[in-house]
């Protein structure tokens, strides 16, 4: 067994999808074939029709499960081939339940926001008032993003979440 993709992109977190490539492969060159019975192959295209896929995956939904066979017999006659090495392999299909991300923290920072924007509607001349409410939701904003680090994914990039807190604190500024 072996897992062939694991090399996902997170740029549209927590809007993101997924897919993660499963084999079952032996090291036995070119004498081990792998086929799928027809039953198999109808379970697949049921599950898939009715997206019942009997895993358990918290925080995703799993859309498509397909299943495939490589490197056949006829294969093997190939001269350009030296050996080849038959394979299952399990296409999986994941996309992320985003509602909890957007329940959590996007509307948080969203109501943050629309608090900090409160000093347009206090009169101008109550300075003290404007700051207040101002530094109020810039500290909001930086509390909720320290305790937000801890429960996000540190990648090496910008996602569309990281895009929505910068973006906030410019609205809040």
């Amino acid at each position: 067994n072996k897992i062939l993709e694991y090399d996902f992109k997170f740029q549209k977190f927590p809007f993101d999808s997924h897919r993660i490539i499963l084999a079952e492969f032996t090291l036995i060159n070119n004498f081990i074939e792998f086929t799928m019975t027809e039953k198999t192959d109808e379970y697949f295209k049921e599950m898939n029709k009715t997206k019942e896929f009997k895993v358990i995956s918290p925080g995703w939904n799993i859309t498509e499960l397909n299943q495939y066979e490589y490197f056949t017999p006829k294969d093997w006659d190939d001269p350009e081939m030296d050996y080849s090495v038959g394979s299952v392999q399990v296409f999986i299909d994941i996309e992320r339940n985003s509602v909890s991300y957007i329940l959590k923290f996007a509307f948080p920072i969203i109501f943050i926001v629309l608090i900090a924007w409160g000093v347009f509607w206090i009169d101008p001349r109550d300075i003290k008032t404007r700051a207040e409410l101002s530094i109020i939701s810039l500290l909001s904003l930086i509390a909720f993003n320290f305790v937000m680090s801890d429960k996000l994914p540190d990648l090496n990039y910008l996602t569309l979440l990281d895009s929505l807190v910068l973006t906030s604190y410019l609205f809040a500024g």
